[in-house]
């Protein structure tokens, strides 16, 4: 909050501009991890997603109030844009995420990777206390 009362009253020099670099960071690493994801969950990568959704959102708000100048417009829709397909994006690794797991490849995957540890360790399943 600190730094954007030391924008609105020009303590670091210049017209304010849109996030940009911000919001295209977050985006790539939004992207990276819901598709590394669907090795265990994409739920981080589509938190990482609405971050960047919700500062496009506070970006429109200051073009709106005038904050921010108006030749930043087009700057901020192209993030508008790369966000909504972004959020749909994410969607889709979603529901691939959701169709894996409903075909048993998690259980597969991590079913296998649990067993050959536990035997590295040697642990047997019947050492391993019931669930309660």
């Amino acid at each position: 909050m600190s730094a954007d009362v030391d924008e609105l009253f020009g303590e670091h020099g210049g017209q304010p501009t849109p996030r940009t670099r911000l919001v295209i960071g977050l985006l790539v690493t939004g992207i990276l991890l819901a598709v590394l994801g669907l090795v265990c969950t994409s739920a981080p990568g589509g938190l990482v997603v609405l971050a960047a959704w919700y500062l496009v959102g506070k970006d429109l708000d200051r073009l709106d109030n005038g904050y921010l100048p108006a030749d930043a417009r087009p700057v901020v829709r192209r993030l508008q844009y790369a966000v909504w397909a972004s959020v749909v994006f994410v969607l889709v690794v979603f529901a691939i995420q959701g169709w894996l797991l409903g075909q048993g490849v998690y259980d597969q995957l991590w079913g296998g990777a649990l067993q050959a540890l536990g035997g590295a360790l040697g642990v047997t399943r019947a050492d391993t206390p019931p669930v309660p």
